[in-house]
């Protein structure tokens, strides 16, 4: 279900796809952990190269000031997902496979 995350005023609502976000193989998704600062780079599954978080953000217009709200998904250890902006090419469920994704919204 939805995860309230009031320090930042965002709820972090999780939803299946076919194709789409972090791979799902099973029952059981594997073990998520959220972070708000990471000096790691992502390959996004849509890029031929890996960025950094810096330049994903930039290159979706997300302002310096907003970029600490915004939840980073690992998986051990290795970032996976930044919700509604890229998802690890890794990580990325394939056309025909389950997947999950994140949506970010307000909290009320």
């Amino acid at each position: 279900g939805p995860l309230d995350l009031p320090e930042v005023g965002l709820r972090v609502t999780p939803f299946q796809g076919l194709g789409t976000g972090i791979r799902w193989v099973g029952k059981n998704l594997p073990d998520l952990e959220i972070f708000w600062h990471v000096d790691k780079g992502i390959r996004p599954a849509f890029g031929a190269r890996t960025r950094s978080l810096r330049n994903l953000f930039q290159e979706n217009g997300i302002p310096p000031w907003e970029r600490r709200r915004i939840p980073i998904i690992c998986i051990a250890g290795s970032t996976a997902c930044l919700p509604g902006i890229a998802i690890a090419v890794e990580f990325a469920a394939g056309s025909k496979e389950n997947g999950v994704d994140f949506c970010l919204e307000k909290l009320p």
